[in-house]
């Protein structure tokens, strides 16, 4: 019989995104830490919100040619968007913002002039839209 033996931390992940073939991102309360998967080792990490647990990570290539991903994190009635540089998986975090209600989900959108924007759905039947 095979036994599964953890690789990483043995906490509880409450998101997960892969930000590349080989790097995955998971939420461990407050904090966003930065796997490679292929060389199974921890390769960043960041705390995000002060006192909030993330609920959500959404990911997105910053374009075709770029070597950094840019994600949504979420949780409670706060929210931001942070750059992970994959060469190096360094971390770019962003500006912390609130909203009066709780944040159910998020996803990138984008205009009329395929400006990229983040749709957030709050818990009581609103969508915002942000760019």
């Amino acid at each position: 019989m095979t036994r599964l033996v953890p690789q990483y931390r043995r906490l509880p992940a409450t998101a997960i995104a892969f930000l590349s073939d080989n790097l995955l991102a998971t939420a461990n309360g407050s904090t966003i830490d930065i796997y490679d998967v292929r060389l199974k080792t921890s390769v960043g990490s960041c705390n995000v919100f002060d006192s909030v647990r993330i609920h959500g990570i959404v990911a997105r290539l910053c374009d075709a040619d770029s070597r950094s991903v840019e994600f949504l994190v979420f949780g409670s009635k706060q929210w931001t968007v942070i750059r992970i540089h994959l060469d190096s998986a360094r971390v770019e975090p962003g500006t912390v913002f609130y909203v009066d209600d709780w944040i159910k989900a998020g996803h990138w959108v984008q205009d009329d002039k395929q400006a990229w924007q983040v749709a957030l759905a709050l818990a009581h039947n609103q969508v915002l839209v942000m760019d």
